[in-house]
């Protein structure tokens, strides 16, 4: 498979209180400790155009590390996925 460079957009989403936070940086500050949040991200390969996607559930800890994994996937496909948040 050949490498893509994919322009990214992350999100936290709290589903307890109906709210979406953009993350703008590699460091977030002032969420609450032990908030139940799915961490997801969204992308388009710069080539291709193609959707990429990926979703991770979590429970908010102190000084948390996270690593999310985006796969191309079909845009129908994602707008299932984001449905569930």
């Amino acid at each position: 498979s050949t490498s893509e460079t994919v322009m990214m957009n992350f999100f936290l989403v709290f589903k307890s209180i109906n709210s979406v936070m953009p993350v703008y940086s590699s460091t977030v500050y002032n969420i609450p400790v032990g908030m139940e949040a799915s961490v997801v991200g969204i992308g388009v390969g710069q080539s291709t155009k193609k959707p990429y996607f990926g979703k991770m559930n979590t429970t908010i800890s102190v000084s948390q590390s996270i690593s999310l994994t985006l796969t191309q996937m079909p845009e129908d496909q994602i707008k299932t996925e984001l449905k569930t948040l």
